[in-house]
């Protein structure tokens, strides 16, 4: 039951569940490559892949055969662990136990079928191997359960070939030698080979590290500090588990422990204060993990951050993390699209709020909000305008199609502007003439002159629409929406403006 209530509540909260499924598979190879056979168990429990693999092909079962952790071993196998698959090198947990001269291990996976006579990639036999370490207990199980001793690489060496031109192996090349070891093709000029061996399995895991940026084991721990370990590995467990507050806590401890911080534990730590709702303690993780270089993952906590800075009412905070999420991924992270575009639409940005909304529906047409999107969009037609009237409703220049509109930009009403009214009083009312006057100064008029008043405190819509550079002016627009005649300045202010506009509107 507890599964079941923290997938829906990550899902909920913007996780899917193969993300948590992502989640669970590397805590397996990371307790593994640490032996923490407990907490293995737990998340096993949570339904990870016993078989998950990292980065070099390897599960866990490898990790633990590696290590020589026979328990862990056992566990990893009673629960459907492959005993005899191979890694991206060629190697099977088993090779890897005899390489590392673990017999107990290497017996109890024969025990449960594992083969004895597999190669790996380069060709290298479990006996080179078990020959390359002088693992003298090893060579000799090996040999008791039907090993060929004298099986040869690609390129016709023997395991005896591996140890017979080292001076510290000589006791172990003796008893081969008593047992029938073979030369093979390696002569002393081409170099120890168990070296040669070593250094080619070094240079194929490097190669995969440099790919990957990943170590063998699913990426090593870059903490330094054990308890520090500890604890964050803890808290990835009790993360799986759902037990959110209890994760936070250890991981936070892992932090304090490790010097310099633990940095695996800061992306879990950041989802967290977003769900508990510390969103300072986000913000601020966050910006440590943006600066430790670029990470996919950081686009879906700039997302998470934004949702949460806007419920809590801080849009202008919200705006710049939504918009790396939207940017990083618009599709994914298509519900950006839609708060942006409410928040543009709300501070009069119409162009991008009419581009943001229209992507959203574009992305999701069925989206859940694409009814809110679609109702904005009506609102804000092609001849709307971010101009508000008194009332706070937007100038829609489509309302004044029909006949010329003569609008009167104004800035201060002294007594130079109320010659100007007494002319436009004189205009109002021509069956051909709408008259609008717009206000450019900083706080929206109460009232109007008896038409139409709004407010364009920055004249953004009017000077990038009509290129206006000073107020007052009058701009009659034909029903087209075209400039028939400008009047500017003192101008504005003489009676010979009826006749102007008069003349104008009879052409």
């Amino acid at each position: 039951m507890r599964k079941s209530l923290f997938v829906v509540s990550m899902i909920m909260f913007g996780w899917q569940a193969p993300a948590l499924d992502a989640k669970m598979n590397q805590a397996v190879l990371e307790l593994a490559s640490a032996g923490k056979s407990e907490l293995l168990s737990r998340v096993l429990a949570q339904g990870a892949d016993v078989n998950t693999t990292g980065a070099y092909g390897e599960t866990a079962l490898h990790l633990a055969a590696w290590r020589g952790s026979l328990s862990m071993v056992k566990l990893l196998a009673s629960k459907g662990a492959d005993v005899d698959r191979a890694d991206q090198l060629g190697r099977t947990p088993c090779l890897l136990a005899a390489a590392n001269g673990k017999l107990d291990v290497v017996s109890w996976l024969k025990g449960k079928g594992a083969k004895l006579n597999t190669v790996d990639n380069m060709g290298f036999s479990m006996l080179m191997w078990a020959a390359a370490g002088n693992h003298v207990d090893i060579i000799k199980f090996l040999l008791r359960n039907g090993v060929n001793m004298n099986g040869k690489d690609k390129k016709g060496r023997t395991a005896f070939d591996v140890i017979r031109f080292n001076t510290d192996f000589i006791k172990t090349a003796d008893l081969m030698r008593e047992l029938g070891a073979q030369r093979g093709s390696h002569k002393r000029a081409d170099g120890d080979l168990g070296e040669i061996m070593r250094k080619q399995r070094n240079g194929k895991l490097a190669a995969v590290k440099k790919k990957t940026g990943l170590g063998y084991g699913g990426g090593s721990l870059p903490l330094r500090n054990p308890k520090a370990r500890d604890a964050y590995l803890l808290g990835t467990v009790l993360l799986l588990e759902g037990k959110r507050v209890e994760a936070g806590k250890a991981l936070s401890q892992a932090e304090k422990l490790e010097k310099g911080g633990c940095a695996p534990c800061r992306f879990p730590l950041a989802e967290i204060y977003l769900e508990t709702g510390e969103l300072e303690k986000a913000r601020s993780t966050i910006e440590v993990l943006a600066k430790a270089g670029p990470d996919p993952r950081l686009n879906g906590l700039y997302f998470q951050l934004g949702k949460a800075l806007l419920t809590a009412g801080d849009d202008e905070s919200a705006t710049p993390h939504l918009y790396r999420a939207a940017k990083a991924d618009p599709v994914v992270y298509n519900e950006a699209n839609y708060h942006l575009g409410s928040l543009a639409d709300d501070r009069d940005d119409l162009d991008e709020a009419r581009t943001l909304l229209n992507a959203y529906i574009s992305n999701d047409a069925n989206g859940p909000f694409a009814q809110k999107a679609r109702t904005r969009l009506e609102g804000l037609g092609p001849t709307t305008t971010s101009v508000r009237g008194t009332d706070g409703k937007r100038l829609d220049m489509a309302d004044y199609q029909s006949k010329y509109l003569l609008i009167e930009f104004w800035a201060s009403d002294d007594a130079d502007r109320q010659k100007t009214l007494k002319n436009l009083k004189k205009l109002n009312g021509l069956d051909k003439l709408n008259l609008i006057s717009v206000y450019v100064g900083g706080q929206r008029p109460d009232s109007g002159e008896g038409w139409p008043m709004f407010h364009d405190p920055n004249m953004r819509h009017f000077n990038k629409r009509y290129q206006l550079t000073e107020v007052p002016t009058l701009l009659l627009l034909n029903k087209y929406g075209q400039e028939d005649l400008r009047i500017r300045g003192e101008e504005v202010m003489h009676k010979s403006i009826i006749k102007r506009v008069k003349k104008a509107i009879k052409k």
